[in-house]
C-alpha cells in the first residue's frame, strides 16, 4: 500500500479466499493507502455475494503493462458483486496517450484501433452494484461492461483530459437492465457508449462534459447484424462536448435501434447538440448500401442550452433504410459567445492539452494572514490569455486570503476554476464597501467547482450593507458544483444577466439572524439550474428578482431564512417581470416564509408561469405567500398601477407553521391576481409556535450558541464515560432561547450510556454529530434501553458525518446462546412433552426445522436494546450520520409527525437478529430518501398506526426488505395506510416488498405502492402474509386485518426460491385490489423456472408480470 511495491498477488489471494466463502464475504482495499497493481483477473462464480470495498485508491504501473489487450482490474463471471467505497482508480494513462499521439504523427488518427487498455471491466456478471468511486486517466475505456444483466451505478466520477484518445467513460456491450444515476463523467471521448445488444438501460442525473456525449453506437460494422432497444438518458446535462445525444450506424449492416428517449438535457457549448448518423464510416464507404441498421421510434425531449456550430441538430438517415418515428420536442439551442474559437479547439483536441495554473506559483503563500490576492490575479490574467482550455488551482490544504478581486473577461478559451482549498476574506473592513470579495465578468464557458470554500467574515459587515462574497456578473455557460460559501457579509452568491447557468451540490451558510445575507440572488438571468444544494442563511435561500426566466430549483434544503422568494419587484415605479420558474421537491426549515412573491404597488410588469411544488415545511411562519403589498409605510395602498400576478400553482405542500395564517394571498384590487392555484396543500401548527414566531421576529437582535460536549469535561477518548456530560449540554441548550447547536466535535469518540434526552425545549435544537459516539463494551443497566433517546423534542435536527456504533456483538451473543440452549432442549430425547403443540416428529425435516424456529421465536425474548430513537419528536430532520452494529432495532420512531431523513447510512451483520435499519410505530408525514441500509432484520419498518411515508432511493440489503407490518397481532386493531417505495434497490434479503399481518387482529393496510424497484438476489421479493403468525395460529379465522389498494409496479430482478411471488391472504377477510404491473423475476443464473403462489385474493389487476399469477380460493 505504498504506491511503489507490487501488491497484485496480495489482490489475487484475497479474492482467492473470499470467493470460497459462503457467508457473504467483504474484501476490503483500505483508506489511506495506495496500491499499485498490474493487470487482475477475478474470476467466479463465487460461492456466495462479494462487497468489494474500495476505500483506498488503486494505481496502475508506472510503466507499459505486460498485455496490450488487458483491462488493469477485471471481474469476470461473478454474480451479486458490490463494488463501493470512496477510493479511486488510477490508471496513469499518459504513456498510452503519448504512444497514440506518436503514432498519429505517421498515420491518420481514424485508421487507428484503440489501444483497448481498459481499467475497470465486468464481464458475465449479473446483480452487479458500482457506488461511490472515482476512476481517472484510463489509457482507454474506463468502464467497460460486457454481458452483465442487472446493473446498477451510481455517485461515480470518471475524469480525463478532454484531448485523451479513446477513454470513454462507461461502455456497455450485450447488457440489460442497467441504471446508472447521480455520476460525473468527463473524458476524451464518449461519456456513456452504449454498444451491440444492449436494451432497457436508464440514466438519470449525470453530468457529461468534457468528451463526446451519451452515444448509441456505433452498429453494424463490417456488415455486421446489431441491436439496441429500450434506452432512456434524462435529467442530465452536456457541457463542452463534441456531441449531446447521438445515435451512430455504419452502412452495410443489420439489425435495429428503437425505443430511444433522450429528454431533459441541458446542453453547454455542445458542438451537436442532437445528432442521428446512419453514415458513421471511414472515406468512400460513407455511400449509401441496400442495407443499414433500421433507426425508428426516437425522442428528443426537452432539450435547451447552447452550441458551437451552425448545424445543432443533424439527422443523417440512409435513402435505403430511412429513419422512421424521430421526434422531437421543446427544443432551444442557440449559439454560444465565441463559437468559432471552441469549435477549432475541439477540432483540435486530439493535439492540444490544457495547462494548470496553480496560485502557488503566482507566488500565493496560503496560510490565511498573508495577502494573496495579486497571486489571484496574476494566474488569472495567464489562463484568461490561454487557449487551451485552462485551469486555475486554488491547492488544497491551504488557506488564501485575498481582497476583493474582478477577474474579467471575456477569454480565449473556457475556464476551469477549482476551488480545493479555502478563501478567506480580510479580517477588517474592505476598502470598497460597495465590492464583491470575488467578482468574475464577461466569461463565458466558465467551471467553478471544488470542495473548498469561500469565508466572508461577515460579522464585522452585518449592521453594513452591500458587502458581496461571489458574484457572476454576463457570465453564460456557466457551471458552479460542490463549494462552500459562509458568513457572507450581505448577499453570499450574485448573478447578473447570466445566461445558462448550472448550480449543484453548493453549501452556503450564515446565522439566521445576519441581515440580507440572501444564499443565491438572481437578476436579469435565464435557463438556470439549481439542485441537490443546502442553504441556511439570514434571508432568502434563494432570492428571483427582475428580469428573469427558465429557472429551475430542485432538490435544495432551505433554513433557516426566508425562503424561496420571487421579487421584490416594481419598486419605485419599475417595470420588471418574471415567468417560467419552478421550485421543487425541496424543504424549508425554521424561516420567516416558504415560498413567497413579493411585488411593489405602482410598478407594472408581471410575474406568471410559476409552480412551486412537492415542498416540505418545518416550522415556518408563513408557507405560502403573495404580497402585492410589499411597500414601506404609507406607501401600501392600492394604486393605479402594480406588477400583474399570473398563472402561479402551489402543489403539494406540506409541514408545519408557527403563525395562525400560514397562507397569505394578498393581492391589490386595481390589478388582481389571476389564475392563483393550491392543491393538496395541508399545513398545521408546530408545537411551540408562539416561542418561535418570537424568536423569528427577534432575530435580528439574537444569534444561537453552540453547547460543545467538550465544554462541559466530555474527554472523547472511547473509553471514558462522557454520559455526564451530553446531559449537561442538552440541559443548558434545552433552556435556550436561540435555536442554539450541540457539537459533538469531528476527530473524538465518545463513550456514553442510555441517555433520554427531553424536551420540550425552548427552541429548536441543532444536533451536530460529527465526531463518534459508542456504546459501553460491557451489558447495559437496563435491557429495554435505548443507547440515545430523545422524547418530545420538536424542530430537531440530528445531521452530520459522525457515527454511532452500538456495540451490539455482546448482545448478538447472549442472543445465540439462548437459541443454542433451546435447541438442544428441543432435540433432547424427552423435549416432546415440553412441545408437542409444536412438533411432530412424523413430520418432514424441513416441517421439523419450520418447528424449531417457531418455538425460538415463541421461547426466546427480544432483546429491545435501541440505538437511536425518537419519541413523540415533530418536525424533525436527520441526515447524513452512520449508525452500526446496534443490539436491536438501530433507529426507531415512536409518534413523530413531519420526519425527513436523508444519507443516512445504517449497517449490521446480515446475520445479526432483529435489528431493522428503521421503525416506525404512530408516524405520519416521513420522508425517507438517498439512505444506505444493510441489517439482519427488516431494512425499514412500518408498523403500526404510520400513515403518509415516502421512501426513495434507498438501497437496502442484506436485510428482510421494505416491510409493512407485522399488524393485528393478539386480536388487536392496527392500522397503516399511504405508504410509497419507490427508486430503490434490494439485495442479499429474505424479502423485497412484503405486508405481514396476523389473524385475529382487525384495522387495515391500504394505499401502498412499491414502484420502481431493482431486485438482486431476493427470497420473496413480493410478499403479502395474511398469516404472519405462531405454530396453530396461522389457521383462518373469523377476523383480520383487511388488505386493499396495493400496487407493485416496474419491479425487476432475481430470486433466490422457486415462488417469487407470494400473495397470501386470508379466506375470512380477502385482499382486494392488488395491482401488478411491469414485474420481471427469474432465477439467479436463469436456469430454473419460477412461479407464482395467489390465494384468496379479488378485484385483482395483474399486468405484464413474470412468472405468471393466477389466484385461486384457499
Amino acid at each position: 500500500g505504498d504506491g511503489q511495491t507490487d501488491d497484485t498477488n496480495a489482490f489475487v489471494q484475497a479474492w482467492a479466499a473470499a470467493c470460497a466463502d459462503t457467508r457473504s464475504p467483504v474484501i476490503l482495499v483500505p483508506s489511506g493507502k495506495t496500491f499499485l497493481i498490474g493487470e487482475i483477473t477475478l474470476s467466479g462464480p463465487c460461492k456466495s455475494s462479494i462487497d468489494f470495498r474500495l476505500q483506498g485508491d488503486i494505481v496502475a504501473p508506472n510503466s507499459k503493462w505486460t498485455n496490450d489487450k488487458a483491462s488493469l482490474l477485471t471481474f469476470t463471471f461473478v454474480n451479486r458483486l458490490i463494488v463501493h467505497g470512496y477510493g479511486q482508480i488510477d490508471g496513469r494513462g499518459q504513456l498510452w496517450w503519448d504512444l497514440f499521439d506518436k503514432k498519429v504523427d505517421t498515420l491518420i488518427q481514424t485508421l487507428l484501433s484503440p489501444s483497448s487498455h481498459l481499467i475497470l471491466t465486468f464481464h458475465h456478471c449479473n446483480d452487479l452494484y458500482v457506488r461511490g468511486i472515482t476512476i481517472k486517466n484510463g489509457p482507454d475505456k474506463h468502464m467497460t461492461f460486457f454481458k452483465c444483466v442487472g446493473v446498477t451505478i451510481s455517485w461515480v466520477k470518471i475524469t480525463a483530459p478532454g484531448n485523451s484518445p479513446n477513454t470513454d467513460g462507461m461502455f456497455f456491450s450485450g447488457c440489460q437492465n442497467v441504471d446508472v444515476s447521480g455520476s460525473i463523467i468527463g473524458t476524451g471521448d464518449d461519456c456513456v457508449a452504449i454498444g451491440p445488444d444492449c436494451s432497457k438501460i436508464n440514466i438519470n442525473r449525470v453530468h457529461c462534459g468534457p468528451g463526446h456525449g451519451f452515444s448509441i453506437g456505433s452498429l453494424g460494422r463490417d456488415g455486421a447484424e446489431q441491436s439496441v432497444e429500450n434506452i432512456r438518458v434524462s435529467d442530465s446535462s452536456v457541457m463542452d462536448a463534441l456531441t449531446g445525444a447521438r445515435i451512430k450506424t455504419w452502412q452495410g449492416g443489420s439489425g435495429y435501434v428503437r425505443g430511444i428517449v433522450f429528454e431533459n438535457l441541458r446542453l453547454y457549448s455542445v458542438k451537436t447538440p442532437i445528432m442521428i448518423d446512419q453514415f458513421y464510416c471511414n472515406g468512400n464507404s460513407c455511400q449509401n448500401h441496400t442495407s443499414a441498421v433500421a433507426i425508428s421510434d426516437v425522442q428528443f425531449v426537452n432539450f435547451s442550452g447552447t452550441t458551437t456550430t451552425e448545424n445543432p441538430i443533424k439527422i443523417l438517415c440512409s435513402k435505403s433504410v430511412p429513419c422512421k418515428g424521430i421526434h422531437l420536442e421543446n427544443v432551444k439551442l442557440s449559439m454560444a459567445a465565441l463559437a468559432v474559437l471552441g469549435l477549432l479547439l475541439l477540432s483540435l483536441s486530439a493535439a492540444v492539452g490544457y495547462k494548470t495554473y496553480n496560485v502557488l506559483d503566482f507566488k500565493a503563500v496560503g496560510d490565511g494572514q498573508t495577502d494573496d490576492t495579486n497571486a489571484f490575479v496574476q494566474a488569472w490574467a495567464a489562463a484568461c490569455a490561454d487557449t487551451g482550455s485552462p485551469v486555475i488551482l486554488v491547492p488544497s490544504g491551504k488557506t488564501f486570503l485575498i481582497g476583493e478581486i474582478t477577474l474579467s473577461g471575456p477569454c480565449k478559451s473556457s475556464i476551469d476554476f477549482r476551488l480545493q482549498g479555502d478563501i478567506v476574506a480580510p479580517n477588517s473592513k474592505w476598502t470598497n464597501d460597495k465590492a464583491s470579495l470575488l467578482t468574475f465578468t464577461y466569461v463565458n464557458r466558465l467551471i467553478v467547482h471544488g470542495y473548498g470554500q469561500i469565508d466572508g467574515r461577515g460579522q464585522l459587515w452585518w449592521d453594513l450593507f452591500n458587502k458581496k462574497i461571489l458574484t457572476f456578473h454576463h457570465c453564460n455557460d456557466l457551471y458552479v458544483k460542490g463549494i462552500t460559501i459562509k458568513n457572507g457579509p450581505d448577499k453570499h452568491m450574485t448573478f447578473f444577466k447570466c445566461v445558462g447557468v448550472t448550480i449543484s451540490w453548493v453549501k452556503v451558510t450564515a446565522p439566521g439572524d445576519s441581515p440580507n445575507t440572501d444564499g443565491m440572488f438572481f437578476s436579469g438571468c435565464q435557463n438556470v439550474d439549481v439542485s441537490g444544494s443546502i442553504i441556511g442563511t439570514g434571508d432568502d435561500c434563494v432570492a428571483i428578482g427582475p428580469d428573469c426566466s427558465k429557472i429551475n430549483i430542485n432538490r435544495v434544503r432551505c433554513g433557516p431564512g426566508h425562503g424561496f422568494s420571487i421579487g421584490s419587484l416594481g419598486r419605485d415605479g419599475a417595470e420588471q417581470s418574471v415567468e417560467n420558474i419552478r421550485v421543487s421537491d425541496s424543504s424549508v426549515t425554521d424561516a420567516l416564509t416558504g415560498a413567497r412573491i413579493k411585488t411593489w404597488q405602482g410598478g407594472s410588469g408581471y410575474v406568471r408561469g410559476i409552480v412551486f411544488e412537492n415542498l416540505r415545511l418545518y416550522s415556518v411562519k408563513t408557507p405560502i405567500m403573495i404580497d402585492q403589498f410589499y411597500c414601506n409605510g404609507n406607501s401600501c395602498q392600492n394604486q393605479t398601477s402594480a406588477v400583474a400576478i399570473s398563472d402561479v400553482q402551489f402543489v403539494n405542500f406540506s409541514g408545519t407553521t408557527t403563525t395562525e395564517n400560514p397562507i397569505k394571498i394578498l393581492c391589490s384590487k386595481s390589478v388582481p391576481c389571476k389564475g392563483i392555484h393550491l392543491e393538496n396543500v395541508k399545513l398545521s401548527m408546530a408545537a411551540l409556535a408562539v416561542l418561535g414566531l418570537l424568536l423569528l421576529s427577534l432575530s435580528a437582535a439574537v444569534g444561537y450558541k453552540t453547547y460543545n460536549v467538550l465544554d462541559f469535561k466530555a474527554v472523547g477518548d472511547g473509553q471514558t464515560d462522557d454520559t455526564n456530560a451530553f446531559v449537561q449540554a442538552w440541559a443548558a441548550a434545552c433552556a435556550d432561547t436561540r435555536s442554539p447547536v450541540i457539537l459533538v466535535p469531528s476527530g473524538k469518540t465518545f463513550l456514553i450510556g442510555e441517555i433520554t434526552l427531553s424536551g420540550p425545549c425552548k427552541s429548536s435544537i441543532d444536533f451536530r454529530l460529527q465526531g463518534d459516539i459508542v456504546a459501553p463494551n460491557s451489558k447495559w443497566t437496563n435491557d429495554k434501553a435505548s443507547l440515545l433517546t430523545f422524547t418530545y423534542v420538536n424542530r430537531l435536527i440530528v445531521h452530520g458525518y459522525g457515527q454511532i456504533d452500538g456495540r451490539g456483538q455482546l448482545w448478538w451473543d447472549l442472543f445465540h446462546k439462548k437459541v443454542d440452549t433451546l435447541i438442544q432442549t428441543l432435540l433432547s430425547p424427552s423435549s416432546h412433552l415440553a412441545f408437542n403443540d409444536n412438533f411432530d416428529v412424523n413430520r418432514t425435516y424441513h416441517h421439523f426445522l419450520h418447528s424449531i424456529v417457531l418455538c425460538i421465536s415463541n421461547n426466546v425474548e427480544r432483546l429491545s436494546v435501541g440505538t437511536l430513537t425518537f419519541h413523540h419528536c415533530n418536525d424533525l430532520y436527520v441526515k447524513g450520520i452512520t449508525i452500526k452494529n446496534g443490539p436491536d432495532k438501530q433507529m426507531t420512531f415512536f409518534k413523530c409527525v413531519g420526519v425527513k431523513i436523508s444519507w443516512v447510512k445504517i449497517t449490521a451483520p446480515g446475520d445479526s437478529p432483529n435489528t431493522d435499519g428503521m421503525y416506525f410505530s404512530g408516524c405520519q408525514n416521513v420522508n425517507v430518501s438517498g439512505s444506505i441500509i444493510g441489517t439482519g432484520d427488516d431494512c425499514v419498518a412500518i408498523g403500526p398506526d404510520c400513515s403518509m411515508i415516502n421512501i426513495n432511493c434507498v438501497h437496502c440489503g442484506p436485510g428482510h426488505g421494505f416491510s409493512i407490518g407485522s399488524l393485528g397481532r393478539d386480536g388487536a386493531e392496527q392500522s397503516v395506510e399511504n405508504i410509497c417505495v419507490s427508486n430503490s434497490s434490494v439485495m442479499d434479503a429474505l424479502t423485497g416488498a412484503r405486508i405481514k399481518t396476523w389473524q385475529g387482529g382487525s384495522g387495515y393496510v391500504r394505499g401502498i405502492v412499491f414502484e420502481n424497484m431493482r431486485i438482486y438476489s431476493v427470497k420473496t421479493p413480493i410478499m403479502i402474509d395474511q398469516f404472519y403468525c405462531n405454530g396453530n395460529s396461522c389457521q383462518n379465522q373469523t377476523s383480520a386485518v383487511a388488505i386493499s389498494d396495493v400496487q407493485f409496479v416496474n419491479i425487476s430482478g432475481t430470486t433466490t426460491m422457486e415462488h417469487p411471488i407470494k400473495i397470501l391472504c386470508s379466506k375470512s377477510v380477502p385482499c382486494k385490489g392488488i395491482h401488478l404491473e411491469n414485474v420481471k423475476l427469474s432465477m439467479v443464473g436463469g436456469t430454473t423456472p419460477v412461479t407464482s403462489v395467489c390465494i384468496n385474493a379479488n378485484d385483482c389487476q395483474f399486468i405484464r408480470v413474470d412468472p405468471d399469477v393466477q389466484c385461486v380460493a384457499g
